[in-house]
């Protein structure tokens, strides 16, 4: 029966607090703080401050930006500064929520991000919202809820994409191989994690891109695809020597270790079985990995590497070392207060004892490892009550984000609809005005029209009436003419008409003779 070996598992990338620009130094940035005559430097000044000092001193980090917090909402109570500090805002409550996360105050940490993400897209603050997504996304990882985990990664996915943000858009693709890796879709998580390294010369250097290798490590190992896992480990560990960090270098070690130990040679293909030389070379990696870590007091991870080299020990046949280091391993594990670890060292033994007939103490070491498994089994229950716990909490917050935002947008639609309905009157009395101005302009044009038809009629009249004035001259002449002429005519022949005394004279003859 072949000794289990156990690998030391680096934790999958987990979402992170983007740190801004840092050229100035902490030294400049403080006096900045303290000597800046307007608040818009001293509150820029500390959100720098507070990231540099992030990792040495969180809470002083945490007093600045609460500080700077207060001193933005004060600002924002004049209006004409109002986007200048809600950016800033947006900023220090993404940077508060990230030490509530460290604090455990989940709940809290939630509530700010979503506050931050509201207030970045009031601003148009791409980054920022990105950034908020992506962290939106972690919690969501954290709390088990990993639907919404997806969403929020792709979220931030596409807006760091859109920006051309390469370690924003690695990291998100990283988390979403992450998400797919938990739900046991390990071929789906490694197409994340190959697309999350198509990156420039230059970010080869960077610690999320060693974490991406070390992930397709762990998962080609996971689908038995030693070759490859060998291949990736690798890269990983150069860079970690190139970059210097101990920790990766010696969990790689480790790692490296495990694939020759329980799988010999990895670039060598179609190996039928683990000879004594593959056993040696662990023992250098797992050597190599103790040394790291003793020198730099990395002793949470010790115990792992410590059975894993007694094991190689013990399959060279030297009970020993093997003893020495896997007794080594149990006893840190209990120090520390690990189940896991105390667990797979029982285990180790137990088959050790089996091996060398020792039922005794293989029964014991059964024992413990049964019991450390009912530890775990009772841990996991407990984090799974824990995780059902926050999850009720975000769903409660949720909710009651939900019922205000209800209430907010009832108010909203409220404001709106008196804006609109303002709005409708002030159009309506435009209307009435112009319609008033039309009509006038109308009424002003027949007018018009009617007072040049009247003055063309006055000239009509007025000429017939010079016509009818003229012949009515010609008339009254013409009349005078005619009885001028009946008068003329009459004068004649009154003149040859005899008088009254003639006619008398001529009768009075007659009437002689």
């Amino acid at each position: 029966m072949n000794i289990k070996f156990f690998i030391l598992l680096i934790t999958l990338a987990l979402p992170f607090v983007q740190i801004h620009g840092q050229s100035n130094s902490i030294d400049s940035l403080y006096k900045e703080i303290t000597q800046a005559h307007n608040d818009t430097s001293k509150v820029n000044a500390a959100i720098l401050y507070g990231e540099l000092i992030l990792n040495q001193n969180p809470k002083k980090a945490k007093t600045i930006w609460e500080e700077s917090l207060r001193i933005v909402d004060k600002n924002l109570e004049e209006k004409s500064q109002e986007e200048k500090f809600l950016k800033q805002k947006g900023t220090l409550l993404n940077n508060l929520a990230f030490i509530m996360l460290q604090e455990g105050k989940m709940t809290e940490a939630l509530k700010y991000w979503k506050l931050s993400l509201n207030i970045q897209e009031k601003t148009n603050d791409q980054l920022g919202m990105a950034l908020s997504y992506n962290n939106i996304g972690g919690v969501m990882l954290n709390q088990g809820n990993l639907e919404l985990a997806i969403q929020n990664f792709h979220a931030s996915l596409v807006i760091y994409e859109k920006t051309n943000h390469i370690e924003g858009r690695n990291n998100c693709l990283n988390n979403i191989g992450s998400v797919y890796v938990r739900q046991g879709e390990n071929s789906k998580g490694l197409e994340y994690f190959l697309k999350s390294i198509d990156v420039e010369e230059s970010y080869k250097t960077k610690p999320f891109y060693t974490a991406t290798l070390i992930n397709i490590g762990l998962i080609y190992s996971s689908l038995k695809d030693y070759f490859n896992s060998y291949k990736y480990f690798n890269e990983a560990l150069n860079i970690a020597i190139q970059i210097n960090d101990k920790k990766v270098m010696a969990n790689l070690y480790n790692n490296l270790g495990f694939l020759y130990g329980n799988y010999g040679d990895p670039t060598i293909k179609n190996k039928d079985s683990v000879i004594k030389q593959d056993q040696k070379t662990a023992i250098e990696y797992y050597l190599k990995s103790l040394e790291i870590k003793r020198e730099n007091n990395l002793i949470e991870d010790l115990p792992i590497t410590l059975l894993n080299l007694g094991a190689s020990y013990y399959k060279l046949g030297q009970k020993d070392k093997a003893f020495s280091f896997i007794n080594e391993s149990l006893e840190m594990s209990y120090k520390l207060g690990y189940p896991y670890n105390i667990k797979s060292a029982a285990y180790t033994l137990k088959e050790i004892y089996k091996r060398e007939k020792n039922y005794k103490l293989a029964l014991e070491m059964y024992e413990l490892e049964v019991k450390m498994n009912d530890s775990l089994i009772n841990e996991a229950s407990r984090k799974a009550s824990i995780k059902s716990q926050l999850k009720y909490e975000y769903e409660k917050q949720a909710a009651a984000d939900s019922v205000s935002h209800a209430k907010e947008s009832e108010v909203k639609n409220a404001e709106l609809a008196k804006q609109s309905a303002e709005i409708k009157a002030k159009k309506n009395q435009q209307y009435a005005l112009f319609g008033g101005l039309g009509l006038v302009m109308v009424f002003a044009g027949f007018m018009f029209n009617r007072f040049k038809v009247t003055q063309k009629q006055k000239e009509i009249i007025e000429n017939q009436k010079e016509i009818v004035e003229e012949q009515k001259k010609l008339v009254e002449e013409k009349q005078k003419e005619v009885l001028d002429s009946i008068h003329y005519a009459r004068k004649i022949q009154m003149a040859q008409i005899p008088n009254n005394l003639q006619v008398e004279l001529s009768i009075n003859r007659c009437i002689k003779k």
